[in-house]
């Protein structure tokens, strides 16, 4: 005869973790990420990048499930994670002089060019025939009202590797659910503080990728460029060092 027992631990608190030396000043937004592999992967890969700070918006899976807890493969406890982030209090972990960057990899550069193109010309067709009735002024790009998914070419398209995130004092890269996408929060917040949507280029006509490994491609691209800079930094001083003696 077996018996099964199941046991009963507190949750720690994760949202205490101590910066570690190593980390980079990046801080992962979910959002709404429902799939528990994918949370765990993601939890996974931002601890192996060593990344400043997770956090998870309202909607995500919970961060104790079985399959989120097997998959992160003991992340939780590698990472400070803050939960049930949302429009109201996003301030208190995201802060003034953040870079947002939208791994938004379920577009084509190249299409996305080519339709605004397309747009822009219809629009100066359009313009030119009305242009004795048209204010300019009515036009003018208010960032105070929210921008939804069905606009967002307002916000900057680059390839994921075209960035110079070194330059930046503060990273925020946020990923979206597969199926549901980056929110209109997500894109909202970008676009208030001019930030950009990354693209990772496809081949193969492979329309998009698995979340976490998105993040994986851009986080350890970040973790690439601090690591250059920092072994850059190390051979000039060595270098000054030499010549004083």
């Amino acid at each position: 005869m077996y018996f099964m027992f199941s046991g009963i631990m507190k949750i720690p608190p994760v949202d205490k973790k101590m910066p570690g030396p190593e980390d980079l000043p990046l801080t992962i937004l979910c959002d709404n990420i429902r799939e528990p592999g994918n949370l765990g992967t993601i939890l996974r890969t931002a601890a192996a990048v060593g990344c400043h700070q997770v956090l998870l918006t309202k909607g995500c899976v919970d961060l104790w499930s079985p399959k989120v807890l097997r998959s992160g493969a003991g992340s939780h406890f590698r990472l400070r994670i803050h939960k049930d982030v949302t429009p109201e209090n996003y301030y208190k972990y995201i802060g003034e002089d953040s870079s947002i960057f939208l791994a938004d990899n379920n577009v084509d550069i190249e299409q996305e060019e080519e339709s605004l193109d397309n747009s822009s010309e219809s629009d100066s067709d359009s313009e030119s025939e009305n242009e004795n009735k048209i204010d300019s002024s009515e036009h003018d790009i208010d960032k105070s009202e929210p921008v939804s998914q069905m606009n967002y070419d307002c916000i900057s398209l680059v390839p994921y590797y075209s960035i110079n995130y070194t330059s930046q004092s503060s990273i925020v890269l946020v990923i979206g659910g597969e199926t549901e996408g980056l929110s209109n929060f997500s894109y909202s917040l970008a676009y208030k503080r001019s930030g950009m949507r990354l693209n990772v280029p496809l081949s193969n006509n492979v329309n998009s990728l698995n979340t976490g490994t998105a993040l994986g491609i851009i986080a350890f691209e970040i973790k690439r460029q601090f690591l250059s800079k920092q072994q850059i930094y190390k051979q000039d001083l060595k270098q000054s060092v030499g010549h004083s003696f």
